[in-house]
């Protein structure tokens, strides 16, 4: 018997908490860019460089994270909504 089970409520709860979170995580991400510039200022050698690298391609897959998040959230509240205009009957 096809059928969904949605908790309209449950559902915009964990929209906004996801969205918290990630708007956290993108703060932590600029802060500790921020952080990583200051950096290059004091020290710089070849293991500097490596580790640039790797801090790179880490903070681009944060970003690539942060983004499909959205689209997903934005998924996630259309979701509810429909839900919600189901359960109203309109």
């Amino acid at each position: 018997m096809p059928g969904a089970k949605i908790d309209i409520d449950e559902l915009r709860r964990f929209i906004n908490s996801f969205g918290a979170i990630c708007g956290s995580l993108r703060e932590q991400k600029d802060h500790m860019n921020a952080k990583f510039r200051d950096l290059n200022e004091i020290w710089r050698d070849s293991r500097y460089d490596k580790f640039e690298q790797s801090f790179t391609e880490t903070v681009d897959e944060i970003d690539k994270f942060l983004r499909y998040a959205e689209l997903y959230a934005d998924y996630l509240q259309r979701k509810a909504q429909k839900a919600q205009i189901y359960v109203d009957g309109d």
